[in-house]
């Protein structure tokens, strides 16, 4: 089965991830909905969870019941998968317990994979993760930087994206922290940064700013739920846009990305095209004449919206002699001087 390599180092950024989630209710027709329409937002990708409820969670667990109400088993997975293969869009699967993972592998059909730290203490996961030189996301929730050193030492392969943000129905602004993603790059230069966005739906600008503030403190990945529709308040609707809002998001993000611009201070071609029309050029103050010697008192220094004389090259000039008559407040180019 193979895997595209070097999968976080050859992505575009910003890349822009649709979380379906549990959006789907259970429900094979709401599945292909929403990877439908995540595929017209023009995301970069589509993410799964495929999980096995009584593999990973107690009977005893007030969410068992829920989990298992929208488990979708591995026969309608690949139902799924057949349905959506031909969509050309990134595939990524999130996985919580060791069976779901290797289904999910063994279907040739993701190119990527998404774990907690949580699952990165379990050593079949990690023996598996190895062996097939998965390109993983990391959820970094809970772990200090000490402790993801810990971590990343286990994987071999190290295609990997380290993913702030987590989900608490929803995420108050006061705990998303982004100030940890300068730490992040700080401490793993070499590794991508991604920032999994649970904010409140319904708050419209900080539901686009927050994921855009993130940008530009360089996440290079984004990650977003999207529903069906909001309004209805079924599961995981507390974080997640509605398609139509999904789409304007990730224009929003794609054309604000563009405003970052380079990392290393380059003067753009329209960052000097400016200049040269703001800045002050050699003008005539008064009606000179072919042969005059240009004096001080002889001229201005205007914006003349074109290239011209500056005052350091005027100043530079020994006994400058025209040869043609200039009016009133025009332009004195260098071709009019005789030096």
């Amino acid at each position: 089965m193979a895997l595209k390599k070097n999968f976080f180092s050859k992505i575009k950024k910003p890349f822009i991830i649709g979380e379906i989630a549990s959006a789907h209710l259970g429900d094979t027709k709401n599945l292909l909905y929403l990877s439908n329409k995540l595929k017209q937002t023009n995301s970069n990708a589509l993410k799964f969870q495929i999980f096995k409820t009584e593999n990973f969670v107690s009977k005893y667990n007030s969410y068992f019941k829920i989990l298992k109400k929208i488990e979708i088993n591995f026969k309608n997975w690949e139902y799924i998968f057949n349905k959506t293969k031909k969509l050309k869009i990134n595939k990524i699967c999130e996985i919580f317990e060791y069976e779901s993972l290797v289904f999910a592998h063994k279907s040739d059909f993701f190119d990527c994979f998404k774990v907690s730290v949580s699952n990165l203490y379990e050593e079949e996961i990690i023996k598996y993760i190895n062996k097939y030189q998965l390109p993983l996301i990391i959820n970094i929730s809970g772990a200090d930087i000490q402790e993801l050193k810990k971590i990343l030492n286990k994987i071999k392969y190290k295609d990997i994206c380290l993913m702030l943000g987590y989900q608490n129905f929803p995420t108050k602004i006061k705990d998303i922290e982004l100030n940890k993603i300068v730490c992040l790059k700080k401490n793993f230069p070499k590794v991508c940064i991604g920032y999994a966005d649970h904010i409140d739906a319904t708050t419209n600008f900080f539901a686009q700013a927050i994921p855009l503030m993130a940008l530009s403190m360089g996440a290079d990945v984004i990650e977003k739920h999207i529903n069906i529709d909001r309004s209805k308040k079924k599961n995981d609707y507390y974080s997640s846009l509605n398609p139509d809002e999904f789409k304007i998001f990730v224009s929003n993000l794609k054309k604000a990305y563009l405003a970052l611009g380079d990392e290393k201070f380059i003067v753009s071609k329209a960052e000097k095209k400016y200049l040269n029309f703001a800045k002050k050029y050699l003008v005539a103050k008064k009606n000179l004449k072919k042969g005059h010697f240009i004096k001080n008192n002889d001229v201005n220094f205007k914006r003349i919206n074109k290239l011209g004389v500056d005052e350091e090259q005027f100043k530079s000039l020994i006994k400058p002699k025209l040869n043609k008559n200039i009016s009133e407040d025009s332009i004195i180019q260098i071709n009019d001087i005789i030096k």
